[in-house]
């Protein structure tokens, strides 16, 4: 007589996909060029996308700094701004640079995902799919692209730039 082998539970992997927020998720040129443009109406329209580029770029210089309690968040807001538009040509005031950040956190409120993002997560959630398929269609090949079941954590769970204190680009944002 054989010993009884214990029943084997079959186990579902669930695998995860993260992806960044801005400019993967949606497109953060939109929100700032309608703040820009409300803000400044038609006046430079044409420094417009030069002027979203030196504001994002400036931001990252105060990043660290901000989220890590060594200036406000006010402070930065009115240094990317300020900072940003002065390497296109235009002056503003600390109190604009906030009225700026204002419209510009307002437009934010109104973001929509990317028309690539909408395909991406639909492929991503198609039942019947294996992974190897799914990254396939992504021009991928299946050992470097993995994903399951599309599962939306809890805010409160998910890391954000104060909690991480460091870039995002860094390997220990992904420990």
């Amino acid at each position: 007589m054989q010993a009884e082998r214990p029943a084997q539970t079959c186990r579902k992997r669930r695998e995860t996909v993260f992806f960044d927020l801005d400019d993967t998720l949606y497109d953060r040129a939109v929100p700032y060029l309608a703040a820009f443009r409300q803000f400044f109406g038609v006046r430079y329209e044409d420094r417009a996308a030069q002027a979203f580029d030196a504001v994002i770029r400036r931001g990252y210089e105060v990043f660290k700094p901000a989220h890590t309690g060594q200036i406000t968040m006010e402070q930065m807001h009115i240094y990317r701004h300020q900072t940003g538009l002065r390497d296109v040509g235009i002056s503003i005031t600390p109190e604009q640079a906030l009225q700026l950040q204002a419209l510009y956190a307002a437009q934010q409120g109104a973001i929509r995902l990317t028309g690539t993002m909408q395909a991406v997560l639909t492929l991503c959630a198609a039942p019947g799919l294996h992974r190897r398929q799914r990254a396939g269609a992504f021009g991928l090949p299946p050992g470097n692209f993995r994903t399951g079941r599309i599962k939306y954590p809890r805010v409160s769970a998910m890391p954000s730039h104060g909690d991480i204190c460091f870039g995002k680009f860094r390997r220990e944002a992904w420990k």
